[in-house]
Order: structure tokens, then C-alpha cells, then sequence
């Protein structure tokens, strides 16, 4: 059995991005499209650019690791796209250790979807953030060009590129017109 701080010292393959951890088992993280990497990018950025211009503290990360700490799996690591964490959430968890993973349930997670992905390991990654409360979640469908909002109390809605996705009370004042998010994608095949 796999444990979250062994992930650090297990090879990489060429082929892979790294591992989740998931029941103690390895699972591999394959390179997502360059469609995929620009909207994560450009959402990260988003998401920066507005905490600095509305002095809210924290930090956006993108592809790093959290430690789920899921009852009945606590080792369970997930690498969001995109993860918001508040300076209070993560001084209250004693900072980011200089090696490893944080231990602690991000603010707010940003999952892209890839059209390879089995719809079952989808669900089960959205169920986990659920699980642990995640406060705000974004799951953006590039396909349909939407996004499914979920709240920890199991709500969730869809928007479109009609709409206009906003940060809720985790980063108040966040307004991202989805229509103009997804222009910035390059164009696909």
C-alpha cells in the first residue's frame, strides 16, 4: 500500500504527468491536450490576477497535489487543474511543507474535463471534492463549452457560454464571462 508522501520518490514515466493515489493505488496522470492546458492556464490567471486586484490573499496552483484525507481512503491524492487556497485555510493547516503535498480541503477546485477520461473516474474525482467539502467546485466541459457549478451541500448547476461564472463568498467579486473564457482556447481538430 501506496502512502501520499511515497508519490514523491516513485520514477515518472516519459509517458505520464505523475500519479493520484487513490485506495493506496497508483493512477496514472497522462498529458492533457494543449486546449485543455491553455484554459487551465487562462483560469489560473483569472483567478490570480483578481485575488491581487482585490487584495485577497491566497494562492492559485495548478496541478498540485492534495492529501483528501477521505474517511475511508486519508491517503487519497488529487491534482486539480486549478486550486484556489485562501492564506487563512492554509495558515490554519500550518503553511505548505517544503516537500509534499498540502493536507488540506482547497477552497476552490477547477477540474477540466478531458473527453478521454471515463465518465465513472470523472464522477468519482467530482464525488471525492464533494466528500471532503470543497466549498466551490468548477468542472469545465470543453466539449459542450460549459461548466457544472457544485456546492459541499451537493447542489450543482450548469452554465453556458452565456453565462457568467462568479467566485461566490470564497473569492468575492469574480466575474468570468464563459463565452469570452472560451474563446481563449486554441482551436482543436
Amino acid at each position: 500500500r501506496v502512502l501520499a508522501d511515497d508519490l514523491l520518490d516513485i520514477p515518472v514515466p516519459p509517458h505520464l504527468r505523475g500519479f493520484e493515489l487513490v485506495d493506496g493505488k497508483l493512477v496514472d496522470v497522462t498529458p492533457v491536450s494543449f486546449a485543455h492546458a491553455c484554459l487551465a492556464a487562462e483560469i489560473a490567471a483569472q483567478l490570480r490576477n483578481h485575488a491581487v486586484e482585490h487584495h485577497i490573499p491566497g494562492y492559485v496552483g495548478v496541478e498540485g497535489g492534495f492529501v483528501l484525507r477521505l474517511p475511508r481512503d486519508p491517503e487519497r491524492v488529487r491534482g486539480p487543474d486549478v486550486a484556489w487556497v485562501s492564506e487563512a485555510n492554509l495558515r490554519q493547516h500550518g503553511g505548505a511543507p517544503a516537500r509534499g503535498f498540502l493536507r488540506l480541503v482547497p477552497d476552490l477546485v477547477v477540474e477540466v474535463d478531458s473527453p478521454d477520461r471515463q465518465p465513472r473516474v470523472e464522477q468519482e474525482r467530482i464525488q471525492n471534492y464533494l466528500d471532503v467539502g470543497v466549498p466551490l467546485l468548477w468542472v469545465v466541459h470543453t466539449v459542450s463549452r460549459s461548466v457544472t457549478v457544485y456546492r459541499p451541500d451537493g447542489a450543482s448547476r450548469e452554465l453556458y457560454e452565456s453565462d457568467v461564472l462568479d467566485g461566490a463568498e470564497v473569492l468575492p467579486g469574480l466575474r468570468l464571462a464563459l463565452g469570452k473564457l472560451f474563446e481563449r482556447m486554441p482551436p482543436e481538430e
